[in-house]
């Protein structure tokens, strides 16, 4: 199975990972992970032996280097356990992506030339367009 991790270089993914990953590697136990009680096998859900990873981040700082500061800004793992694992870490595949559209109601492009609908400009957000995001009502 694989899993996409949007935001692969923050503190909940690089957590995950190396968790997966020093179970894999027998460097940690497999304690509460209900995938892997017996009373949970006859659901066939996911091995973590099975467990692919990949994601994308928009920091350009390798993903062990992120997973590092995160095991130093929140004690996590052992800085030893996670050395161990540099390598399995370094071939996890990350793409550096940005956001190129945004939608939802909580979003406003900012008017810009030619975007204007009551002139035949195309109204949204495009790649180059700045946004704000609106305020959210208070209630009293």
């Amino acid at each position: 199975m694989k899993v996409w991790f949007i935001g692969i270089k923050g503190a909940v993914a690089t957590t995950m990972l190396v968790g997966v990953l020093a179970i894999k590697r027998g460097l940690s136990a497999s304690n509460g992970i209900m995938s892997e009680e017996k009373r949970f096998s006859r659901l066939n859900l996911a091995r973590l032996e099975d467990l692919q990873f990949g994601g994308h981040d928009i920091r350009s700082v390798a993903l062990y280097d992120a997973a590092y500061q995160n095991v130093c800004d929140n004690s996590t793992f052992d800085t030893m356990q996670l050395a161990e694992l540099k390598e399995e870490i370094d071939s996890i595949p990350v793409e550096m992506r940005h956001c190129q559209q945004l939608w939802g109601c909580n979003i406003l492009p900012l008017r810009q030339p030619g975007t204007n609908p009551q002139r035949g400009g195309k109204p949204g957000i495009t790649r180059n367009s700045r946004v704000r995001w609106k305020r959210p009502l208070r209630r009293g």
